[in-house]
């Protein structure tokens, strides 16, 4: 019994101390009269007490650094957001030059749930819209993935939201990939 007991509590510190990263393909414009659209892509990970939202170029020099390699980045560096899942702040971290600064805000998205279904890969996906940050916003999430999360400053649906994009034509992120991080 006493193994039993120390294999569940095991497992169990396992699961919690996993990561489930999930990568979105985001483009965007830098203006509204823009015709040109650029690509990035995002990590989301997601662990039990908080979620990480970064640009995909942080963790290669993260890893490159790991590695003793060298390592830059091309261009302007894009905000790092965290969020604390049970109470909702969220911290992110601005850089302008070689400055950087922290900013905590807890924003919320009054979500209007829609009965429309659509399909991405395997996923079965539910439309949400909401009016938020001046833009009108049309998401599409994942009620079998039961995690109120999503990209850049965006939760509160009952499930993972796997694609976003406001009504401009501005900015839409999709969901590409995930994985299980153990560490």
């Amino acid at each position: 019994m006493k193994n039993l007991y120390a294999a569940f509590m095991l497992i169990s510190v396992g699961f919690y101390a996993q990561t489930h990263r999930f990568i979105y393909d985001y483009q965007y414009k830098l203006s509204a009269e823009d015709t040109l659209t650029k690509k990035a892509y995002f990590h989301l990970d997601v662990n039990s007490d908080k979620s990480y939202f970064y640009e995909r170029k942080y963790f290669i020099a993260d890893s490159l650094q790991k590695a003793n390699q060298p390592f830059g980045f091309e261009g302007k560096m894009t905000d790092l957001l965290s969020r604390d899942r049970k109470g909702g702040k969220v911290s992110t971290i601005t850089f302008k030059g070689f400055d950087s600064f922290l900013m905590k805000d807890q924003p919320s998205q009054n979500w209007k749930i829609h009965q429309e279904t659509k399909r991405l890969g395997n996923l079965k996906l539910q439309k949400a819209t909401t009016t938020w940050s001046g833009r009108n916003w049309e998401a599409w999430f994942a009620a079998e993935i039961p995690l109120q999360e999503g990209p850049h400053k965006f939760s509160g649906l009952p499930g993972l939201i796997a694609e976003l994009s406001d009504d401009g034509n501005n900015f839409s992120f999709k969901l590409i990939r995930s994985q299980l991080i153990k560490e």
